[in-house]
């Protein structure tokens, strides 16, 4: 539909992230998800520190621990407090934006180890 593929306009975030957007794409379910997605990505992924670590004797490298995550969104003020970091941590973590390297089916403040996922398109348009 022709009215659908006109073009609305370019949204600019905090983050200095411009997107351009489809009118289709603005009455299309999950937008603000994705929006906010793409502007905690910019934000996140450069500040988080990945490094080799030995965890209950196995070495991962390229990774960072949950707490770790919860305790930058929270340092940085991304996160007004502890809860609101755990729903940006399983924000990204259910997109895909960052991975288990263990099990784990959901983000949590524990030791384990997570990494950011490079094949992820957010990812790979911040050149991460």
């Amino acid at each position: 539909d022709e009215a659908k593929s006109i073009r609305f306009g370019t949204l600019r975030n905090p983050a200095g992230l411009e997107i351009t957007l489809l009118a289709s794409e603005m009455v299309a379910e999950g937008f603000g998800t994705r929006f906010e997605l793409i502007t905690l990505a910019r934000i996140v992924l450069p500040g988080l520190r990945l490094s080799s670590r030995e965890i209950l004797g196995t070495l991962y490298k390229r990774c960072f621990v949950s707490e770790e995550l919860i305790a930058f969104l929270l340092l940085h003020r991304i996160a007004k407090d502890e809860g609101h970091a755990m729903g940006i941590c399983q924000l990204l973590f259910k997109s895909g934006v960052i991975i288990s390297l263990g099990c784990e089916k959901n983000f949590k403040a524990s030791s384990k180890p997570f990494t950011i996922n490079l094949e992820h398109e957010y990812v790979r348009s911040l050149g991460r």
